[in-house]
């Protein structure tokens, strides 16, 4: 039969048909299983390089929100300390833990879970700063379904603050200084520029614009709409802005409690008390009180941090986190519309009464209970180290019993950097003379020692480069001083008083420059003045009078009275001793020019001018680098 089948074409058509469909059919399915395998191989590739891209774009990610938080907690004068705890605090809280902000991959959920280890802490000086260096690992875990990689970054943040000398500068680098102890009152508004410091300070005139700071040994009060463009430091006692409309660009530390009538705004706030906003101010930067806080009617802040209980009068916004060593709205049962954008923190208890229209973006923890009335809304966790209650929405977990994270502690008011070690200027030693000497004309009075020297003449008294000893300087209305400063500068020391009539003008020469200085010439030619000032020395034990309308440069020291007449122009550094510092109404401009090269420069050191006219080195920025290349683990 076989060999029938051999010699007929047709059954040896049919045997070759089989062998080549069985050929085919072998080579088919391993080429098939071949490309599933290939197929498969791709895909698992495909995913372990991703893996690798989602972690590289976590860690990438991380570091971006860690490096603004640095740059946002340098835009605050924090120790180390503090900088650094609430910078890990925000670490632990919003960067480590599973980040999920990814496209879908090949119908699986990429997540990349994040974990900041922090590792050594080293210090050192760094010229008159203090630098404190945190080291911190970043691992980042790439995970697409049962696949995934880890990638390290090693990191160094660096915070550096100014180490606080044992003076607030010296005296003569203040525009106003008083070591007595008569208040400081400014009563007719005018235009400051320069920084102030005296034992109590009293700013009761509306429109009152003052480009510096205001150092206080006691308290500090502003009773009329005013304008600060610097700190208010008040070393002893309190602040209190009690009228509305102030405003305060730069910071408030304050030994005792401070207090912010409706509409004042600031930067941030140190007390070494309680914080009360009585209506609608606006904290650009953070509250940080000893006691409790207060935030009046649609007053809006930062970070709160409360060494006591936290009340809100109603249409407040907080647009940072809220860290309260006490209760948080148990005595605010009428207020409403709260918004908090961060995280709360109490060590007491927690109350959103019901239909007030609390939003909470962030988690409550509390060490007491929390209570969420209904219409209120807590976006993140509760969780509570009492009870939970209320009808009010929690969207994340609601722990009761649970261990809630506690709240971070105050920064305490900076006050010692700012203080003067010794308040009395010390005065110099010398001998005058026992002539009494008439100006009735234009005179040259060559330096040297003279008695009483009255100015009765129109024409100028000159006073040359060089040293002047008076027992007494006074004139008569209408009269003028020339100080030539060609060869250097002028000092005038005087035993008793310096009394200058109404109308006294004065010129000032040096080389070919010789200028009438009154207020016209100091508003267009500033710079110039102020260097002029600088050379131009008095020191009197008695007082030193100007009168109205008066236009004076030079910088003055009186062992008793400071007086100058309404609607002065002054141009210099002045300060008293003993007596009363007294800038009289009708809007008086006062502008600071350092001692630059006359008697007074060894009353200052440049240290003391917080608006850019002292000598000081610039603060460097907080510093982050990385410090090791990404690998993989």
């Amino acid at each position: 039969m076989f060999k029938d089948m051999w010699s007929n074409e047709d059954g040896m058509a049919l045997i070759f048909t089989l062998l080549t469909f069985v050929v085919l059919s072998v080579l088919g399915t391993a080429i098939f299983s071949l490309t599933v395998s290939n197929v498969n191989l791709t895909k698992a590739t495909t995913t372990h390089e991703s893996t690798f891209y989602i972690s590289e774009a976590g860690s990438n990610q991380s570091l971006a929100l860690i490096k603004a938080k640095v740059k946002q907690l340098s835009t605050h004068s924090l120790s180390h300390d503090a900088f650094f705890s609430q910078l890990n605090h925000y670490v632990q809280t919003e960067i480590n833990g599973e980040m999920t902000t990814f496209e879908p991959n090949g119908g699986e959920q990429p997540r990349a879970e994040m974990n900041v280890g922090i590792g050594a802490v080293a210090e050192r000086m760094v010229g008159n700063y203090s630098e404190r260096t945190t080291g911190y690992t970043l691992e980042s875990t790439g995970e697409i379904g049962a696949a995934d990689r880890t990638i390290e970054t090693r990191f160094d943040i660096s915070h550096r603050i100014q180490v606080a000398s044992s003076t607030g500068g010296a005296p003569l680098d203040y525009l106003l200084y008083s070591g007595s102890n008569h208040q400081l009152d400014l009563t007719g508004g005018g235009y400051f520029e320069g920084d102030v410091y005296a034992k109590d300070v009293n700013i009761r005139a509306s429109g009152t614009e003052l480009h510096g700071s205001v150092i206080s040994e006691q308290s500090i009060k502003i009773s009329s709409a005013s304008k600060i463009y610097g700190d208010l430091v008040a070393l002893g006692g309190h602040v209190n802005l009690s009228s509305s409309n102030n405003e305060v660009t730069g910071d408030i530390h304050a030994r005792d409690y401070v207090m912010l009538s409706d509409g004042t705004d600031a930067q941030s706030i140190y007390s070494g008390s309680y914080v009360d906003l009585v209506g609608a101010n606006g904290i650009t930067g953070d509250i940080n009180a000893g006691g409790y806080v207060k935030l009046g009617y649609g007053a809006v802040t930062n970070n709160i941090y409360a060494n006591g209980d936290l009340d809100w009068r109603g249409g407040n916004i907080v647009n940072g986190d809220i860290h309260a060593v006490g209760d948080v709205g148990l005595t605010s049962s009428s207020s409403s519309n709260i918004s908090v954008k961060g995280n709360t923190y109490t060590g007491g208890d927690f109350r959103a009464g019901a239909y007030n229209n609390f939003r909470f973006d962030g988690s409550v923890h509390a060490g007491g209970d929390i209570e969420i009335g209904t219409d209120n809304i807590i976006k993140g966790d509760a969780i509570a180290g009492g009870d939970i209650t209320g009808q009010g929405t929690v969207n994340g977990l609601r722990s009761s019993s649970g261990t809630p994270n506690v709240p971070l502690a105050p920064t305490a008011p900076q006050l010692s950097e700012h203080r003067m070690d010794v308040s009395a200027i010390p005065l110099t030693t010398f001998e005058y003379g026992s002539k009494k000497t008439n100006i009735n004309q234009t005179i040259t009075l060559e330096p040297g020692e003279y008695g009483r020297v009255k100015i009765n003449g129109r024409g100028p008294l000159v006073l040359k480069s060089g040293n002047y000893y008076f027992e007494s300087l006074s004139s008569v209305p209408h009269t003028g001083v020339k100080f030539d400063i060609t060869d250097g500068p002028i000092n005038v020391f005087v035993n008793g008083d310096v009394a200058i009539k109404t109308d006294m003008e004065f010129y000032v020469k040096k080389g070919a420059r010789d200028v009438k200085v009154d207020n016209n010439f100091v508003r267009t030619h500033l710079d110039e003045v102020k260097k002029f000032a600088g050379e131009i020395y008095f020191e009197t034990h008695g007082s030193f009078t100007l009168p109205e309308s008066t236009t004076f440069i030079g910088t003055v020291i009186a062992n008793q009275n400071f007086t100058a007449g309404h609607a002065a122009t002054l141009v210099g550094a002045f300060a008293v001793n003993h007596g009363k510092m007294d800038i009289r109404d009708y809007g008086p401009n006062v502008y600071y020019a350092p001692p630059k090269t006359s008697a007074g420069a060894a009353h200052a050191n440049g240290t003391g001018a917080s608006t850019g006219t002292g000598e000081g080195e610039v603060l460097p920025p907080t510093a982050i680098s990385i410090t090791s290349a990404t690998t993989e683990q």
